[in-house]
């Protein structure tokens, strides 16, 4: 009986949750950007934020499984970074005032996905770790420092162990957010946790593991979205403030 009530509430399928995930980052976004507006006072928004937090450990774990079932993953990954060169390009300048802006999402992203490539290479254990290393040593000047790898492997060495998982993410996640989170403010680390932990629960009690019925579609519509919804954004902001 367990099992059945199990099976029934996985009904989600990866494209049903990749939108909702990219409907949720695009408002938490938005929204994140109108509070810096001092003209723009909103509170109660503030709220929203929190769930822009499930969203990106959904993008980390459809990568793993990207991975996973790609035909050809020079290209995959090929389209993983000219993504991330695209949206920088689209960030770098209204963002960003520094000489070396921070790297995008989508560059963690990659190296996470260059160090699962690494891994799975016939070299020396003790070299292969040490690339890895690396690869995770550069996302610490990327957006969500050094946990993106960690998370990828976790989604992609654990799939078929849920308890197992669902513990190793909420250590790598509790550890992300004491060293890069809030500052000290539990607030902000309560709706942190909040966020990330809600990701790893869809993936685990509702996902069904299909991909949906316009995979084509969807596999190059997040590549176009992220960079585009992001320079949306930015001209609103700009226009209204």
């Amino acid at each position: 009986m367990e099992n059945t009530i199990l099976k029934r509430m996985k009904f989600l399928n990866r494209d049903i949750i990749k939108y909702a995930a990219a409907i949720i980052m695009c408002l938490g976004h938005a929204v994140s950007l109108l509070l810096q507006i001092p003209s723009f006072p909103l509170p109660l928004l503030r709220f929203i934020v929190t769930f822009i937090y499930s969203a990106p450990p959904i993008f980390f774990f459809f990568a793993a499984e990207g991975y996973r079932y790609t035909h050809n993953k020079r290209k995959y990954l090929l389209r993983v970074l000219i993504c991330a060169v695209i949206t920088q390009i689209v960030l770098s300048v209204p963002l960003y005032t520094t000489v070396f802006p921070k790297l995008n999402i989508i560059f963690s992203i990659f190296f996470a996905l260059l160090s699962l490539v690494i891994w799975d290479r016939e070299w020396p254990l003790p070299i292969r770790i040490m690339l890895i290393a690396v690869c995770t040593a550069i996302t610490y000047f990327a957006e969500w420092e050094l946990v993106v790898p960690l998370l990828v492997m976790v989604f992609y060495f654990l799939d078929k162990r849920p308890v197992l998982r669902f513990i190793f993410y909420e250590i790598i996640m509790f550890a992300y957010n004491y060293l890069f989170g809030g500052g000290g403010d539990q607030s902000a680390a309560m709706r942190f946790m909040l966020g990330v932990t809600t990701s790893i629960l869809i993936i685990t009690f509702f996902y069904n593991g299909k991909k949906g019925s316009n995979s084509k579609f969807s596999k190059y519509f997040f590549y176009v979205f992220y960079p585009a919804h992001w320079a949306i954004i930015l001209i609103i902001t700009k226009l209204i403030a």
